[in-house]
């Protein structure tokens, strides 16, 4: 699929007979699209993409299920980074401090019983 869904709801240009038109928003195209008033054989680019696809391939692409239509929650680019890169972390982090808590407990009960076993029988 064509680069220009790095972005939500981009602007579209449209040419026909080699005018060009736009830009117009997505919302706009699509509603264009739909009442004939861009043709299938009309050619459409949005920026980012390398070069013009037909209105047709157009069309598809903004109905494809996979591409999100709302972008997601507003995070600053720190919090941002720390998300991406700390879950790996933390996560490896958890599961050796639970290891390492476990055997603690485990060393612990052992010793208890042993010290009241070894009281019993002296």
């Amino acid at each position: 699929m064509q680069e220009c869904y790095q972005f939500f709801m981009v602007d579209w240009y449209f040419s026909r007979e080699a005018v060009q038109f736009g830009p117009v928003s997505e919302l706009e195209a699509r509603q264009m699209l739909a009442l004939a008033e861009i043709l299938p054989t009309d050619l459409m680019w949005c920026d980012g993409m390398t070069h013009w696809i037909s209105a047709d391939r157009a069309r598809k692409i903004m109905e494809s299920p996979q591409l999100p239509k709302i972008p997601p929650p507003i995070v600053n680019a720190a919090s941002a980074e720390a998300a991406s890169a700390q879950p790996v972390v933390a996560a490896s982090k958890s599961w050796r401090t639970f290891f390492l808590g476990a055997l603690c407990v485990i060393f612990s009960i052992v010793l208890i019983a042993a010290i009241v076993v070894g009281s019993v029988i002296l």
